[in-house]
């Protein structure tokens, strides 16, 4: 759908989602203050470092899938190339199964 209502509703929705992922470690959060923003970009790695960059951040947490295969590594992956690009200091965090 591409109407400006259902993509508008499609952003609350994801944003509500990832202020759900975060709810539960609101104790461990204490002191600091989270914020969520979605862009629309072309490149996923490059939206990310420009908007690093725009935003002066100073500390960005990115989530790594924790695999890699032959394309990442000749092409590297969207993380690998953020964390050599960002301006900013990166926490990574590799999901564990």
């Amino acid at each position: 759908e591409n109407s400006p209502e259902f993509q508008a509703g499609y952003r609350a929705y994801v944003v509500e989602k990832l202020r759900g992922f975060c709810e539960p470690l609101k104790p461990q959060l204490e002191g600091l203050e989270p914020s969520f923003k979605l862009e629309e970009h072309h490149s996923s790695g490059g939206g990310i470092i420009e908007y690093a960059a725009r935003n002066a951040i100073d500390l960005m947490v990115i989530g790594a899938e924790g695999r890699s295969d032959f394309r990442d590594f000749i092409l590297g992956s969207t993380v690998e190339r953020v964390l050599r690009q960002t301006p900013c200091s990166m926490l990574t965090v590799r999901h564990v199964k």
